[in-house]
C-alpha cells in the first residue's frame, strides 16, 4: 500500500476521498436505485492509523458474498439497499438469487428483474437488463409486476438501437398504465420513430407528448425539443408553434429572448410575413440580451429601419463600446437637441469610459448635468463623474467629488447619501481611518435611515477595529444591528457583545448576545452563542444521543399550528395528495429510476400544497422513506415556513428531515479513523448537493460533493485509482 504525502491534510483526504468513493448517506433500504460508486467501508478498512495523516484507498471493493442463499423477501431487501449505496456487482448477485429461487413468487421475481435492470441500465449494461427483463416477462407476461419491466425493456432496447422492439415495449407500458407519465413515454417513442425514419409517426408521438401532462421546466424542454426536430424534417411553421407555446409560459429574460428569436428565425425560414416583426419584437422587447444583435444584424437584411439611438443602445449592452459611441453620436447629429434624451449622453460616458477617455466621459456626463437638470438622471451623471475619476486612478480626486456632491445637492437625498458612501468606502480602501469614521458618521446623522446607512456602518465598524479603536468599533456595531436584520444583524450584536465583554461591561455583552440570537435563531452565529455558552469548543467532534422519539409532538404541532380537525390522519399521504398528477409522475418516475425527472415533478406537487400543513408533512415523510431527500428537504422547509417558525424552533422530528443525517453506518465509517465530527461531512454535503446523489453544476462538478473533474483526477492519483471515471462521483 502507498500513502499520499505526509503534508496532505488527512480533512482533505477524507472529505475528497468520500467524494470519490460517493458516501452515499442514506439510512434506510430502498424499493428503487439510487447508486454510488463503491462502498464507503473501504474508508475504515483501508485507512492507516488515526496518528497518520494520509492513506491510500482501494477504490474498487465488493464486499463479501453472502454465505447462504436467502428467502426472497430478504434479498429483496439487501439488493435494494446494496444498489443504493453503489454496490452494483453485489446488488445483481441477490437479484440473481432471487430469479433462480424455486420459491420466490412472481410479483418478486418481476420486482428482482425490475431491480436488475435498473442497476445493469445505470451501467450502460443495455444487453443484461434486455436478457434479465426478457426472462421474467416471458415467465409472468401478464402479472401486475410486468409494468414496470416493459418501461424498464423499453429502456434496453432504446439503449441498444432495436427501436421498434422499443416502441412495442413502451406501448405495452402505456396499455397497462394510462394517464401518468404518458407525456415522457410518447417522448420516447417519437425518438425511435424518429431513428426509423417514420417522420409522420414521430410527429404524431411528439404531439401526444406535448399534449400530456409534465411540470413546467420538463415541459419547456419538451416544446423546444420538439421545436427542432420539427425544423429537421422541414415542418418550420410547427416549430413556431412550440416556440409560441413555451413564450406564453416562460419566466426567464434570458431564455425568453432566446426563444423569441428562434420563433423567428423560424418563421422567416418558413416565409412567413410576420417573421419582421417577430425580429424587431426581439429586438425592442430584449435590446439588453445577445438575441438582440441577432435581430439587429437580420433587420439590417430585411431592409427594416433601426433609430441609432437604439442601436447604440444593443451595442452598449452587448459591451460593443466603439460600436455603440459611433451609434449615438450618429443619433446626436441626426435629430434636433430636444430630442436627444439624457439617458444617451449616460450610455455614451459610460461607453467612453469604458473605452479608456475619460475625457469625453467627463464632458457627456456635464451635458446632463448642465442641460437636463430635471432629469431623474441627474443624480446618476453626478455620480458617474465621481467613478470616472476613481477608475482613471484619482481616488483623492474621486473623493473630493463625492463630498461636493454631498454638500451641494442635500435637495437630492438618495444621491448625496451614495455620494456620502462612497467617500467614505474609498477613504476605507486608502486606510484613512478618522477621514473614513468622519464620513460615515455625517451619513448615519443625516440619512440614518438610508440604505446606504445600513451598508456603510460595518465598514465603519471594521475600520474602528483595524486602529484599535474598539469603543467606537462597539458603537458602529451597535448601530449596524440596529439598521440590518437577519445573520448580518446577528453577527453585528455579536461583534458587538464581544467587545462590552472585553471592557468588561456584562451586562451590556449578555444583552448584546441576547439580541444576536433574537436576531437570526436559526443562524451560525446563534449555533455559536449557544455552544459557548456551555463550553463547547469550535469543530468539536459532536457524540450524538439517540434520537428522541418526538414524532407525536411534531403531529401535535401540525395540527395545532395548521387548525386541524382532530379526526384528520398525519403521517400518511392525504387523498388530495395522491391524486395530484405530478405526485403521481414523480412516484412513478422514481419508481423507474427515472429519479432526476421524478424529483422535478415531486417540486411541481410541493408548490401545489405548499400552504397545507398535513399535505407537506406527509410529503416530507414520504419522500424521506423514497430516498428522496432534496424535495424531502424542500417539503419540511416549506412545512416549517407555511407554520411560521425557525428550524431551530420547530418540532425536532420536522427539523430533522430539513437537515437529515442519511446513511449513518457509512458516514461512521468514513469519519471514524480521523476522529471527525460525522456533521462537518453531513454539512459539506448538505450545503454543496441537499443530498442529491446526481447533482451536477455547470464547471462539470458532480455527486453529493460536487467536485470538478480535474480536482477528481488528481484525488484520483493521490488515492491511487485505477480507471477512474468521472461519473463514479455518482
Amino acid at each position: 500500500m502507498m500513502t499520499t504525502k505526509p503534508t496532505t491534510h488527512p480533512l482533505t483526504v477524507l472529505v475528497l476521498a468520500c467524494a470519490l468513493v460517493g458516501c452515499s448517506l442514506n439510512a434506510e433500504p430502498l424499493p428503487a436505485v439510487t447508486p454510488s460508486p463503491a462502498p464507503t467501508e473501504a474508508l475504515a478498512a483501508q485507512a492507516v492509523p488515526t496518528d497518520q495523516p494520509t492513506a491510500t484507498l482501494a477504490p474498487t471493493v465488493t464486499p463479501p458474498p453472502t454465505a447462504i442463499p436467502l428467502p426472497p423477501s430478504e434479498a429483496l431487501g439487501q439488493a435494494w439497499k446494496a444498489a443504493h449505496d453503489g454496490y452494483h456487482d453485489e446488488a445483481r448477485r441477490l437479484y440473481d438469487l432471487i430469479l433462480a429461487a424455486p420459491d420466490a413468487a412472481p410479483d418478486q421475481v418481476l420486482a428482482a428483474a425490475a431491480g436488475s435492470a435498473e442497476v445493469a441500465l445505470r451501467d450502460g449494461l443495455f444487453e443484461a437488463a434486455r436478457n434479465t427483463l426478457n426472462t421474467a416477462l416471458e415467465r409472468y407476461p401478464d402479472q401486475p409486476g410486468a409494468t414496470s419491466a416493459y418501461f424498464l425493456r423499453g429502456e434496453a432496447n432504446l439503449g441498444l438501437s432495436r427501436w421498434t422492439a422499443a416502441i412495442n415495449d413502451y406501448r405495452q407500458y402505456l396499455t397497462l398504465r394510462p394517464g401518468v407519465i404518458d407525456s415522457y413515454v410518447h417522448e420516447r417513442i417519437a425518438d425511435a420513430f424518429l431513428a426509423l425514419d417514420m417522420r409522420a409517426d414521430a410527429l404524431a408521438s411528439y404531439d401526444q407528448a406535448t399534449g400530456a401532462g409534465r411540470a413546467l421546466t420538463p415541459w419547456l424542454a419538451l416544446r423546444e425539443r420538439a421545436a427542432q426536430v420539427y425544423l429537421s424534417l422541414g415542418e418550420p411553421m410547427r416549430a413556431v408553434a412550440e416556440y409560441d407555446a413555451i413564450l406564453a409560459s416562460a419566466q426567464n429574460r434570458l431564455y425568453l429572448s432566446d426563444i423569441a428569436l428562434r420563433a423567428a428565425e423560424a418563421a422567416r425560414t418558413a416565409g412567413d410575413a410576420g417573421a419582421p416583426l417577430r425580429y424587431r419584437n426581439v429586438f425592442e422587447t430584449y435590446i439588453d440580451t445577445p438575441a438582440a444583435l441577432t435581430a439587429l444584424g437580420v433587420l439590417a437584411e430585411l431592409g427594416v429601419a433601426v433609430s441609432d439611438y437604439d442601436r447604440g443602445r444593443a451595442y452598449f449592452y452587448a459591451e460593443d463600446f466603439a460600436g455603440a459611441i459611433e451609434a449615438f453620436n450618429d443619433h446626436t447629429t441626426t435629430v434636433i437637441l430636444m430630442d436627444i434624451p439624457a439617458e444617451l449622453h449616460l450610455f455614451l460616458g459610460q461607453a467612453y469610459r469604458a473605452v479608456g477617455n475619460p475625457t469625453a466621459a467627463q464632458v457627456a456626463f456635464r451635458t446632463i448635468v448642465e442641460q437636463y437638470p430635471t432629469s431623474p438622471l441627474f443624480g446618476n451623471a453626478l455620480l458617474e463623474q465621481g467613478r470616472t475619476q476613481f477608475q482613471s486612478g484619482d481616488t483623492a480626486e474621486a473623493i473630493n467629488t463625492y463630498l461636493n456632491i454631498a454638500e451641494t445637492y442635500s435637495n437630492l437625498p438618495t444621491t448625496a447619501a451614495e455620494a456620502l458612501w462612497r467617500a467614505g468606502f474609498l477613504y476605507s480602501e486608502l486606510g484613512s481611518t478618522t477621514e473614513t469614521l468622519q464620513v460615515f458618521e455625517r451619513l448615519n446623522q443625516l440619512y440614518p435611515t438610508s440604505a446606504q446607512a445600513a451598508s456603510g456602518a460595518p465598514i465603519a465598524a471594521a475600520a474602528a477595529m483595524a486602529a484599535g479603536n474598539t469603543a467606537q468599533a462597539e458603537q458602529w456595531y451597535n448601530r449596524t444591528a440596529a439598521l440590518s436584520s437577519g445573520e448580518t444583524a446577528a453577527n453585528a450584536y455579536w461583534q458587538a457583545g464581544r467587545l462590552a465583554a472585553q471592557r468588561g461591561a456584562a451586562d451590556a455583552a449578555q444583552t448584546a448576545l441576547a439580541a444576536a440570537v433574537n436576531a437570526n435563531p436559526d443562524g451560525y452565529v446563534a449555533a455559536r452563542i449557544r455552544e459557548q455558552a456551555v463550553n463547547v469548543r469550535p469543530f468539536s467532534v459532536f457524540t450524538a444521543a439517540a434520537m428522541p422519539d418526538d414524532r407525536a409532538e411534531a403531529e401535535a404541532w401540525v395540527r395545532t399550528t395548521f387548525n386541524l380537525p382532530p379526526e384528520t390522519p398525519l403521517g400518511a399521504l392525504p387523498e388530495n395528495v395522491l391524486a395530484d398528477p405530478a405526485w403521481r409522475r414523480g412516484a412513478e418516475l422514481w419508481a423507474l429510476g427515472q429519479f432526476a425527472a421524478a424529483e422535478t415533478e415531486f417540486v411541481e406537487a410541493l408548490g401545489v400544497f405548499a400552504s397545507e400543513g398535513a399535505a407537506l408533512y406527509g410529503m416530507a415523510l414520504a419522500l424521506r422513506d423514497l430516498g428522496a431527500y432534496y424535495p424531502s428537504q424542500q417539503a419540511a422547509a416549506n412545512l416549517i415556513t407555511a407554520g411560521g417558525a425557525a428550524t431551530l424552533t420547530a418540532p425536532g422530528f420536522i427539523a430533522r428531515m430539513r437537515f437529515p443525517t442519511p446513511y449513518p453506518d457509512l458516514i461512521a465509517a468514513a469519519v471514524e479513523p480521523y476522529q471527525l465530527d460525522p456533521f462537518l461531512l453531513y454539512s459539506l454535503m448538505r450545503a454543496e448537493s441537499l443530498f442529491d446523489t446526481y447533482a451536477t453544476a455547470a464547471a462539470g462538478e458532480k455527486g453529493m460533493t460536487q467536485v470538478i473533474p480535474s480536482t477528481a483526477e488528481y484525488i484520483a492519483g493521490q488515492l491511487n485509482w485505477p480507471d477512474y471515471q468521472h461519473e463514479l462521483l455518482f
